[in-house]
């Protein structure tokens, strides 16, 4: 692995780990050793979007695009910061030109049909060729925002957390008070796409490149009083070691399924080992171990009173309650 290498894979660790700025300097660390990547801008521009310093993260796209023209994961990110800066129609080329060069269809698609509400077009036009040319051209330059008549996505910093079980990633988005006509959710094969409609009018946005492969048709979204619950069944009993990553996961440590350990079991069996056997036989030569010093006193105590008659029983109680918890006899 070379220099560049070694601080782009670090830059993406920081990215899973919500440390945008310690991915920058990995990134820009990247760059320094091999600047004529676009991969390293397309990423570097997903952490400045995170931050919202969305002139730098266009900025970054636009060379991207410069390198690798065709790369629908510049296109896509870019298409995103257009879409926070309000330039409606450029982030719908933009999504439509990462659909048309291999992006992820159906989250491509939603993201043309958001660009389109907002221009007041029907969800399923298209973009002409003019604007699509437009899109693509070097220009990095900003426009200032729309005015607060037209609510415009937020990168609001709502959390998100997640857990998994050996069939399922959930993910839990801490959004209050929506109802399921709020929430639209795409589920990919990589990624999720989940667009929230805010009580202030504006959009919250979550996309992630999904650490490891995931079933579309089998995962689902739940709306709730407190949250939004996103269940993602996962196309492998695997252990995920974070929720997004680059698409590298497929050496990942199995999570053992049930049927797994019943296999096992079988094959100790088979093979004349009952393992769970050999527990319970250490638990009795555990019970039958002589104890020794006040281990061994409280030891006869006990078998005493249990095998004692009631009116032993009662003596043993007087004596070690007259006594404060220091006596304990057997005269009556």
């Amino acid at each position: 692995m070379t220099t560049a290498e070694q601080h782009f894979s670090h830059g993406n660790q920081l990215f899973v780990d919500e440390d945008y700025e310690g991915a920058i300097k990995s990134f820009s660390a990247a760059l320094d050793e091999e600047d004529a990547n676009a991969e390293y801008y397309a990423n570097r521009a997903a952490a400045y979007y995170k931050l919202e310093r969305h002139t730098d993260a266009l900025a970054d796209t636009r060379t991207a695009l410069e390198l690798e023209p065709t790369s629908h994961k510049a296109l896509f990110r870019q298409g995103t910061i257009q879409f926070a800066l309000n330039q409606h129609e450029s982030a719908r080329s933009s999504f439509y030109l990462a659909r048309k060069h291999g992006g992820p269809e159906a989250t491509t698609l939603i993201w043309m049909a958001k660009c389109n509400e907002q221009l007041g077009l029907p969800k399923d036009a298209v973009p002409q060729e003019d604007t699509i040319a437009a899109a693509s051209g070097p220009s990095t330059s900003v426009p200032a925002p729309a005015s607060a008549a037209t609510p415009a996505s937020t990168a609001l910093r709502i959390k998100h957390d997640y857990y998994q079980s050996d069939a399922y990633v959930n993910v839990s988005i801490m959004i209050k008070g929506l109802s399921p006509e709020d929430v639209e959710c795409v589920f990919e094969e990589r990624t999720l796409s989940l667009t929230a409609r805010l009580h202030t009018g504006a959009d919250y946005n979550l996309e992630l490149d999904l650490w490891n492969a995931i079933v579309p048709t089998e995962s689902s979204v739940a709306v709730r009083k407190t949250k939004i619950d996103v269940k993602l069944k996962k196309a492998s009993p695997v252990r995920w070691t974070a929720l997004e990553g680059d698409g590298t996961a497929e050496a990942a440590v199995g999570m053992e399924p049930a049927e797994d350990v019943a296999k096992k079991r079988a094959k100790n069996l088979k093979s004349g080992k009952d393992w769970d056997a050999l527990v319970v036989d250490i638990k009795k030569e555990e019970e039958e171990e002589k104890p020794e010093g006040d281990a061994a006193l409280n030891a006869l105590f006990k078998k005493i009173y249990g095998e004692g008659d009631d009116a032993t029983k009662r003596a043993m109680m007087k004596s070690y309650q007259e006594s404060g918890g220091t006596v304990l006899s057997t005269n009556r």
